[in-house]
């Protein structure tokens, strides 16, 4: 595929012959990793000169294993050739910290580079600054500003990420894309538009409001066009008017005006609207992907199958025999942590690990409204010698903080909602919204989870590769048994240890158990679906003075858990698959 040749006192030089007939999807082993560095070497060389072909090329390398490093690498070998051959690059990251972690590695000095941000920040000053960003051979920028500068807009004519008049030539990812940026909009947020935004743009409102009359009238399986909205609301964003989520939604229906986008029904949030528009214009391409989820992502799947343009480098997969993965399969959503008595329930088992070795310092990971409570409650009751650290999904992507903790508890897989991953099935291949059955979204999830999972343990020792094999880690994960997660994590983590964990049950109460007795004997009738809790009080003979704490004792809790049932302010009732 790639030839390596070396040049006596002197960094490696690269050919540049890339056979993309040459390629294989079956993932390689560890142990392949160096050979595949040398060829994407060989790539980034073939993109500098200007050889590749108009496509995506996606490199997938597990955590760990180098990916942000290949670049540098290189970056650092250019450099020594005194920038020969002739070229530019340009290196898009996920986020600002990102950018300030690169620069000091990349070799580069001052008249190297430039970095193009948001422009209120200082960043923009760094290496040449923002007067001469076209004469600096390396341009650092972010995903976000890519989308803003390209909305709409073809690199050849976009000034600001060029080099000397001109794209430039080698283009680098770093991390996740789609052809396309998924879009979803809950109905129900279009319509909470109109109390902030009514004053200053009535015509916009008016323009919503009637959109969403007709969305709702629709119902859900239909296809709709997002008007175009003559009000010049844009102008007026961002806007202390309204919150990020609002501010989410009118971007969005701005995004999408005069698209279509399919009606769906989400189960949590009712009507939804879901579709794709342009993220970035077709002469980005040749383009390389460095994704360290790509080998786990169902997206690329997709992608590959429904279109021509994407050329998948071989993955290379690590050994996960290092790694211990203890599941508890239970519920671990927002809906379910936000019961104080089932938060409870984690937290003791939580306290009660992180006891077993306060030792070695913990890392937890979860979404952010849960962990807030999780992390107050565990740091009151752990010893106080015991170290843990908290990071909420979202914030975990290319953080390497804790790269050296052995021992890391996971609170869910970061789900989201079905109208979400609709979204990105129709970002992914492209298919027109009023085609859609509503339940492609099956195919993304999966796929999706296992990235989540991948990126979040591999936080940790997980990713201290030597040799051939993973540094040593435990993780303790709570999933939902709907997710499949023994499945989730063999597929995800190849080699690894999957062992069971189920906390031990706690000793019913005498009132208790009456109340457990009461509910277990009537759902034993298929055909019920709910029971009031009064009834419940009146047949277990219990008196309504001390129902609340019945209700809150722990062996309640991790009965409804395990029979299936939920608990609100009147009922107890079935959980909807």
């Amino acid at each position: 595929m790639f030839k390596r040749i070396e040049k006596e006192d002197s960094e490696p030089e690269f050919a540049t012959s890339f056979n993309v007939e040459c390629l294989c999807r079956t993932p390689k082993p560890l142990k392949d990793a160096v050979n595949f560095k040398d060829d994407l070497n060989s790539l980034f060389r073939q993109g500098l000169e200007g050889k590749l072909e108009h496509k995506f090329y996606l490199s997938s390398l597990d955590p760990g294993l180098g990916k942000t490093e290949s670049y540098l690498s290189f970056l650092r070998w250019w450099k020594a050739s005194d920038f020969e051959p002739e070229g530019s690059v340009l290196i898009c990251l996920s986020t600002i910290r990102e950018i300030e972690e690169v620069i000091p590695r990349s070799g580069l000095g001052k008249a190297d580079y430039a970095v193009l941000v948001t422009a209120s920040n200082p960043l923009n000053q760094l290496g040449r600054g923002a007067s001469e960003r076209d004469k600096a051979r390396v341009l650092f920028t972010t995903h976000s500003m890519m989308e803003k500068r390209l909305r709409g807009k073809l690199l050849a004519f976009n000034e600001s990420l060029h080099f000397e008049g001109k794209a430039r030539t080698l283009r680098i990812w770093d991390e996740s894309l789609l052809p396309r940026t998924p879009v979803s909009i809950r109905v129900d947020d279009m319509a909470g538009l109109a109390s902030p935004l009514r004053g200053n743009f009535p015509g916009f409102v008016a323009a919503v409001e009637a959109f969403v009359l007709s969305v709702r009238t629709m119902g859900a399986g239909g296809s709709v066009m997002v008007p175009a909205f003559t009000s010049d609301i844009s102008s007026a964003l961002p806007s202390k008017r309204l919150d990020p989520d609002e501010e989410k939604t009118v971007d969005a229906l701005l995004r999408m005006q005069g698209c279509r986008m399919q009606v769906v029904h989400d189960r949590y949030h009712g009507l939804a609207l879901v579709g794709a528009t342009q993220a970035l214009p077709d002469d980005i391409k040749p383009l390389i992907i460095l994704d360290a989820s790509g080998r786990v992502s169902s997206t690329y799947d997709l992608w590959e199958t429904h279109g021509t343009n994407l050329v998948r480098l071989p993955s290379v997969a690590a050994d996960y025999a290092n790694l211990s993965v203890h599941v508890w399969q239970n519920p671990a959503g927002k809906k379910y942590l936000g019961n104080g008595a089932n938060r409870r329930r984690i937290v003791e088992e939580l306290v009660r690990i992180i006891n077993a070795n306060p030792s070695e310092p913990w890392l937890v990971i979860g979404k952010k409204d849960s962990l807030v409570e999780i992390q107050k409650e565990v740091d009151d009751a752990k010893p106080r010698s015991a170290r843990v650290e908290y990071l909420n999904w979202g914030a975990h992507f290319g953080v390497n903080d804790y790269r050296e903790f052995k021992n890391i508890i996971v609170i869910g897989a970061w789900p989201h909602t079905s109208a979400a991953y609709q979204a990105r099935y129709i970002a992914a291949t492209g298919a027109c919204p009023s085609t859609l059955s509503g339940k492609e979204w099956t195919k993304i999830k999966s796929g999706e989870l296992k990235g989540n999972l991948l990126q979040a343990i591999c936080r940790g020792n997980v990713r201290n590769h030597t040799g051939g094999r993973c540094g040593d880690s435990t993780v303790y994960l709570i999933v939902d048994k709907g997710c499949r997660p023994l499945r989730l994590v063999r597929e995800t983590f190849p080699g690894c240890k999957v062992l069971d964990w189920t906390p031990i049950m706690a000793t019913p109460s005498k009132h208790a158990a009456a109340v457990i007795e009461v509910i277990k004997k009537a759902f034993e009738e298929p055909s019920l679906a709910r029971l009031r809790k009064a009834v419940v009080l009146t047949r277990a003979g219990i008196s309504a003075k001390v129902a609340s704490g019945v209700y809150r004792h722990r062996a309640v809790a991790e009965y409804l858990t395990s029979a299936g049932l939920a608990m609100d302010a009147r009922w107890f009732k079935r959980q909807v698959p």
